[in-house]
């Protein structure tokens, strides 16, 4: 779209553009809690270290600021409210909209899908309300019981980071198809990057339980092997979350930044899980014999 297009935007739907340019405003408290490495976290790295020395696991750690003075229904409102308002943009912004959006873009922020209008801008609302209550749903029916009580607060600001996640994947796209230019894979990129730092300091807090985590035959059968492999899971989601921001500075490579670690981590976390069930079987057969 030219420049001249632009003029097609009613002056309106200002407020809702600029709302949705990659990182926006209304989603700071989101994003600034899961930007990678930031001074809040500061007290969670340095309790990794103490807990390291202590044999505690870091699921134990409580610090402060995940609880700054909101329960947990305040918490999931947030995170509705902000699916709310991406419904409500969708909504205001559809008069200025082409009858198709580009709804994808490859590797080197060149568009290559489209969709219908309709179908593009109710799908992601519809999808983030199903997974936000399927999240608010999941402590309740858990056979281990409510596992995510003890770090409630961290998981609800991880639903409303999920939830401002894809607000900025739904807002992203319609603001490039209102006529804004910005490489929109490096902007969902970043988005993510900041998400999966936001995966790194739930997995290191999470117990055992049969939904939220490092789900394998091996966590769940051993507290100690779910905690060892989510200590290692956290550490590599949060480093995986830096070198995906660092890699936003190379342009269509930027998406390998993400993948790669992403990839090795997951792997690395499954076969971590298995290799230490064995050692400490075989550790516990040893020392019975």
């Amino acid at each position: 779209m030219t420049g001249s297009d632009k003029t097609l935007v009613p002056a309106a739907f200002a407020p809702v553009t600029e709302a949705f340019v990659p990182v926006p405003a209304a989603f700071a408290p989101v994003t600034e809690a899961f930007v990678p490495v930031p001074a809040m976290f500061a007290p969670v790295t340095e309790a990794f270290e103490r807990t390291r020395v202590s044999g505690r696991p870091a699921a134990f750690i409580s610090p402060a600021f995940l609880s700054p003075g909101v329960n947990t229904r305040q918490r999931l409102a947030i995170a509705f409210g902000i699916v709310g308002l991406s419904a409500v943009v969708s909504v205001a912004a559809a008069p200025a909209l082409p009858e198709r959006l580009v709804t994808h873009w490859n590797a080197a922020g060149t568009p290559d899908g489209s969709m219908d209008k309709w179908p593009a801008l109710a799908s992601t609302p519809a999808l983030a309300t199903v997974v936000v209550a399927l999240l608010a749903v999941v402590p309740r029916i858990d056979p281990l019981g409510d596992t995510v009580a003890s770090v409630r607060p961290a998981y609800d600001w991880f639903v409303v980071g999920f939830a401002g996640f894809l607000a900025v994947v739904h807002g992203g796209v319609i603001a490039y198809n209102l006529g804004y230019a910005f490489d929109v894979t490096l902007a969902l990129l970043g988005a993510a990057a900041c998400l999966f730092y936001g995966v790194g300091v739930l997995l290191g807090r999470v117990e055992r339980n049969w939904f939220v985590g490092v789900r394998t035959p091996w966590t769940l059968a051993s507290d100690e092997v779910w905690d060892r492999t989510h200590d290692l899971a956290s550490h590599l989601f949060k480093l995986s979350a830096v070198i995906a921001a660092i890699g936003l500075g190379f342009d269509e490579y930027a998406v390998y930044f993400l993948l790669g670690p992403v990839v090795v981590t997951a792997i690395g976390s499954v076969g971590y899980s298995y290799y230490l069930y064995e050692r400490l079987a075989t550790d516990a057969t040893t020392s019975g014999g």
